[in-house]
Parts: C-alpha cells; sequence; structure tokens
C-alpha cells in the first residue's frame, strides 16, 4: 500500500516505489528520515511510523512548518514503530560532543599551518605597511564547530599604506589571487576575500578568509587597535561600497572570552551554529554570539543546556526584529545591521517554528541539531547498530564540511 495524502505547501504527492521520488526523500536530510523510520527500505516496503502528523522537513530546508506534513488514511496496516521520547538535553550534549573542533586535530592542524603560509605572505609583501596579522574568527573565540569552519585573518595595515579602503581591499585581493589562483579558489566576499584550496590528497579543503583593516590616523592602531573595514558587497542593510565599518576586532574576542557566561554562551552559539550549518544560511557568527550574549543580559537564564537553548531562541524570536547589537569594539556601530528587515523576520520565524516543533515532540530536536555522524556519541552508535539489525537502511556517515 502506498504512503498517501503527503501535503508540501500547496502541491500533494503520491509516493510510491518509484526510485526518483524515493532518492528525492531520503536525500533531503537523511538523519530526519532515517529518526523517523523513513528510510528508503521503509518507504518502498509501505512500512512507515504510525503517528497522526508527521513533520517531514524543517524549516531549514525552505519549507513551510505549518504545511509540511504527511498525514496517513485511517486502516493503512504498516508496520508501527514506536520509540521513546528524546531526551533533549541528552541530544545537545551530544551535538556539542561530536562537533567539537579538537576531533579534527589533522583538519583543524592543517588550517593553521595554512594560515601561517598566508600570514607570512602578507607579512613579506607588505613589509613595514603591515601590521602583524591574527586570529579573528570563531576559532579565537572558542565558538568554532568542525563542520564547515574556516580561519578569519584580520591583516591590519598603517594608515599610509594605501590611499583608501577600496584601493588596500582590492590589494589584497589582487595580491592573493595572483599567488594562490593555481591552488585555490580566491573570490571577492562582504568584506573579506576568500581562500578555498583545492582538495588534498586527504580530499580536505583548506579555507582561509584574510580581512583587510587599515587603521584610522598613522600609527594609531598601536594605542586602540581600531581598524576601517571595506564593505564590497552589501552587507544587510550596510551599503557595498561603505567606508563607515570600524571596529576593534581584539575587543570583539576579548567580550566573548570575558564574558561573565561565557561558558554558556559558547555552547548555545556553537548549537546555533550547528542550526545553521543544517539550514544552509542564516546570519554571520559574529552575529549569532552577539545576540546569545544579549540574551543572557537581558533575561534570567538557567537550568541544562535545553532549557537555555530554548531560552536563547525565544528571545531572538521576541526580540530580533527591533533589537540593536552594538559592536563590542565600536559602539557606533549595530551588528544588527548586517541582516535586513525581512532576514530579521525569517530568523524570528524560524526560531518559532524550532520552538514549537520540539515542544510538540522532542524527537524533533534531531531535525534541527544534528549529531555529526562522523563522530557519533555511544547512544547514536547503538541506534544505529539497532536500525542494522531491523534491516533498515542507514545512511553514509558525511564528510567534515
Amino acid at each position: 500500500m502506498n504512503i498517501k495524502n503527503c501535503q508540501i505547501g500547496s502541491a500533494r504527492t503520491n509516493w510510491h516505489n518509484s526510485s526518483e521520488k524515493n532518492n528525492t526523500l531520503t536525500s533531503i536530510g537523511s538523519n530526519p528520515l532515517r529518526d523517523y523510520g523513513l528510510t528508503t527500505a521503509n518507504v518502498r516496503a509501505n512500512r512507515v511510523p504510525e503517528t497522526p502528523s508527521l513533520l517531514l522537513f524543517p524549516l531549514s530546508f525552505g519549507i513551510d512548518h505549518s504545511k509540511a506534513r504527511c498525514k496517513y488514511p485511517e486502516g493503512n496496516s504498516y508496520t508501527k514503530t514506536k520509540k521513546m521520547a528524546t531526551d533533549k538535553n541528552k541530544h545537545l550534549e551530544c551535538v556539542l560532543s561530536s562537533h567539537k573542533i579538537s576531533k579534527e586535530q589533522g583538519l583543524l592542524d592543517k588550517h593553521i599551518a595554512k594560515r601561517n603560509e598566508v600570514k607570512e605572505a602578507l607579512e613579506e609583501k607588505y613589509g613595514s605597511d603591515i601590521y602583524s596579522p591574527f586570529n579573528s574568527g570563531s576559532y579565537a573565540k572558542n565558538t568554532a564547530v568542525n563542520k564547515k569552519f574556516d580561519f578569519d585573518l584580520m591583516a591590519p595595515f598603517k594608515r599610509d599604506a594605501f590611499d583608501t579602503l577600496e584601493k588596500m581591499y582590492t590589494g589584497v585581493h589582487d595580491f592573493l589571487y595572483e599567488k594562490y589562483k593555481n591552488v585555490a579558489t580566491v573570490r571577492k566576499q562582504k568584506v573579506s576575500v576568500g581562500l578555498d584550496f583545492f582538495a588534498d590528497v586527504d580530499g580536505d579543503v583548506i579555507k582561509i578568509d584574510v580581512v583587510p583593516g587599515r587603521e584610522l590616523n598613522q600609527k594609531q592602531y598601536t594605542e586602540d587597535d581600531k581598524l576601517n573595514l571595506y564593505v564590497y558587497s552589501q552587507f544587510g542593510k550596510i551599503e557595498s561600497g561603505s567606508d563607515r565599518l570600524r571596529s576593534n576586532v581584539k575587543a570583539q574576542i576579548e567580550s566573548i572570552r570575558n564574558n561573565a557566561e561565557k561558558s554558556s554562551v559558547r555552547q548555545i552559539t556553537r548549537l546555533l551554529k550547528v542550526w545553521k550549518i543544517c539550514k544552509g544560511n542564516g546570519p554571520k557568527s559574529f552575529f549569532l554570539e552577539l545576540i546569545t550574549i544579549k540574551a543572557f543580559d537581558k533575561k534570567d537564564i538557567a537550568g541544562e543546556i535545553w532549557d537555555k537553548l530554548k531560552a536563547v531562541m525565544e528571545f531572538i524570536r521576541d526580540e530580533v526584529k527591533d533589537i540593536a547589537l552594538p559592536d563590542p569594539g565600536n559602539g557606533g556601530n549595530d551588528v544588527a545591521d548586517t541582516l535586513t528587515d525581512f532576514e530579521k523576520g525569517v530568523l524570528s520565524d524560524d526560531m518559532k517554528y524550532m520552538i514549537e516543533r520540539i515542544e510538540e515532540n522532542s524527537d524533533n530536536v534531531k531535525l534541527y541539531y544534528m549529531v555529526n555522524e562522523k563522530f557519533p556519541c555511544d547512544d547514536e552508535k547503538s541506534d544505529k547498530y539497532d536500525e542494522k539489525k531491523k534491516g533498515m537502511s542507514v545512511p553514509p556517515p558525511t564528510r567534515f564540511g
């Protein structure tokens, strides 16, 4: 008997033994489908879990939560699958553990070595016109996760190194392009120059983002660490070509490192990054870091990891549309402006639907906060073994992003 009455948005579909449709079904988030027993083998055999209304695809995959449901007609005969409710705290702890950057030490070492190479190349090229480049991203703030991470390298230039910020940005891009064009993809980004080195013999891709900045006045950087950045492409509400993005990156790093709730802030920030990776897009990491800090500052957040995550998600849901997020490195910068009003609305809706779906069914936490299958926890390994014993199809682990 076929699975019927699948409603996604306004399109109604009957899924049956068509390999194309089954492959489509299993290709969109193998973990969520497996967790609900919707593997290729089970779909073809019409063995599906008994549930009156099963959420198939989260908003992370571009489908409206309120409309992406499959309902099964009365009287169908299919294998009943009963699972214990997911312990949200235990699962989230597993997610954090599986995404520890230290678990990819070999890849981390490769990033460090390549970062040092790029740093030395910049110093050799620009000599006395540049101060010492330094780590400036998630790795420096201890909020990195081991999927789809890169290294941000801040390149601080002296005031008289370039006439304009645009010339600084273009000059750094052109130098890096000429040096690395045969071994990497070099591209202009919002405020950085991205280097994606071609896969090595292990299949690993090393990513370094170089962020050029220029001190405000000659020799002032040694006193205040402040830099002006160039905005190459529109950055939320910040227009392309803007030279008003002034910041103190070292102060940004210290604001995370020295926060009173730094342990919880880092945990929640990492979880939100895992969600963003699953979704495929979302706010910049710095935005997530600052809004998480703001939530802890404004709300009395306590309890276990799910309690804290839910409280931060509720804060984002309720406050993101009107929030101000002053840059710790320059109070005149509002990091909230790195999102448009539309993007803030989408983020608010994301949080709303996630909370509702997880509260409806604790299993849904696995849809949004996925364990890195390369480093499963003991319980995850046990679940896979049980599924194999039952003859269920288990997707292969995804490779590090």
